[in-house]
C-alpha cells in the first residue's frame, strides 16, 4: 500500500472523494 493512500484515509473521506 502506498503511504499516500494511508494519508488520504487518515485525512478523511472528503480527501479520498476529491482525489478520486
Amino acid at each position: 500500500m502506498d503511504d499516500a493512500k494511508l494519508e488520504w484515509e487518515q485525512a478523511g473521506p472528503l480527501v479520498r472523494r476529491s482525489d478520486t
